[in-house]
């Protein structure tokens, strides 16, 4: 029997088998299903390390135990959000990426709302970058179905359709994509 700090590894964390969006109204309990049933259920597969949590804000962020996105991701205001830039970080983002997405089997992002399309395209090929040695990424292949978030078993998008989008408007993940960059898109 696994012990209950170790994952199980029953599910392999680079298959993908799930994504699911989640959208509702505030008090409706996503924030809940986060905390109280989908990252202990996930962990006991995946163990601790398994889960990665974010979130655009730090409330947010805080108010499920995880970071935002710009710290997990090992971005600064000063970072770009192109692709040339993200693909090849330095040795020391690398180890990062490595540590923060190598064990993941399970990726929740809360109030995706607020996420701006560049920075969840951000997020997403970091990933890939942190799990290509571990599980035989091919990088340019990191926007194809079966490759999303760098192959992570589950994803899963949580957020209220009444919350504020970021500004400005046209950077949000469900605005129209015409006129929009290829990282947007």
């Amino acid at each position: 029997a696994a012990s209950a700090h170790a994952p199980c590894h029953r599910l392999n964390p680079a298959e993908v088998l799930l994504d699911i969006i989640i959208v509702g109204g505030g008090g409706c309990g996503k924030s809940l299903l986060i905390t109280d049933i989908l990252t202990p259920l996930l962990q006991s597969f995946y163990g601790p390390e398994g889960v990665g949590l974010s979130a655009p804000s730090n409330k947010a962020a805080r108010a499920i135990g995880g970071k935002t996105m710009y710290a997990r991701n090992g971005l600064t205001p000063e970072s770009s959000m192109r692709t040339a830039s993200l693909a090849s970080p330095d040795a020391k983002t690398q180890r990062k990426l490595e540590m923060t997405y190598g064990p993941l089997g399970a990726k929740i992002i809360d109030e995706f709302i607020q996420l701006q399309g560049q920075m969840n395209h951000a997020a997403v090929l970091r990933a890939t970058n942190g799990r290509r040695a571990k599980y035989n990424l091919i990088r340019e292949d990191y926007l194809m179905p079966r490759e999303r978030w760098g192959r992570i078993a589950f994803l899963f998008y949580c957020g209220d359709h009444l919350q504020l989008p970021p500004v400005p408007k046209k950077t949000s993940m469900l605005a129209p994509l015409d006129g929009t960059s290829v990282e947007h898109k």
